[in-house]
């Protein structure tokens, strides 16, 4: 399965256009699904197809890397985040 996650956003209008032949209007439709309105689960996405919801998790999935640990300096306000990759990898 294809992570969404890992793909850019011209990766994505590719994948949904070429691979899906969707139009390409769906990648922002999935994108806002996902940035704007925090849903993770292609099923929830009702302004796509019952076939499309389907097509999607069966072949894709959403997944984000694991936040570990984050650290604030109490110097001067920087963040920084450590994050766990779907390898393992931090």
């Amino acid at each position: 399965m294809k992570n969404i996650m890992d793909m850019s956003y011209e990766e994505l209008k590719k994948e949904v256009t070429e691979v899906l032949g969707w139009e390409r209007y769906r990648a922002d439709q999935i994108l806002d699904w996902i940035y704007d309105k925090k849903v993770t689960e292609f099923e929830k996405m009702t302004n796509l197809s019952k076939e499309q919801r389907k097509i999607l998790s069966e072949n894709y999935i959403i997944d984000f890397p694991e936040l570990v640990e984050k650290r604030v300096s109490k110097i001067d306000g920087t963040t920084k985040f450590l994050w766990r990759l779907k390898d393992g990898n931090t």
